[in-house]
């Protein structure tokens, strides 16, 4: 747990949400508003809140009967969603800090040895 917050950061347990949500659609494309009523209890409190954050990304569509995922939702819940674009992000900032640490380093001892 302790790893993961040092890892992904602050966003980790937000991102993990939205992938949640994305997985509610890995049976079927849509999902009936007479559904997420029937789950009710089930669903988080900021479920609302998830679901107009990923209606703004463009990954879901409200439609009159329910939510519809989109291809674009498709596609990031098929290349790992949220949290591995997080990680991604982590990475590299990871190797930027380490290239700009390097070359301080070398330029350190370039005007050191002489």
């Amino acid at each position: 747990m302790l790893f993961k917050i040092l890892l992904y950061g602050s966003k980790y347990w937000r991102y993990r949400i939205y992938d949640i949500a994305l997985d509610l659609f890995e049976c079927s494309d849509f999902i009936s508003f007479d559904r997420l009523q029937r789950l009710g209890n089930e669903l988080p409190t900021d479920f609302r809140s998830v679901m107009d954050f990923l209606s703004d990304q463009k990954l879901v569509k409200q439609t009159e009967l329910g939510l519809e995922i989109t291809e674009l939702g498709k596609n990031r819940r098929r290349f790992g969603g949220f949290v591995r674009k997080l990680l991604w992000e982590r990475l590299q900032s990871f190797a930027l800090i380490v290239s700009v640490v390097a070359g301080l380093i070398s330029i350190f001892f370039l005007f050191t040895t002489n």
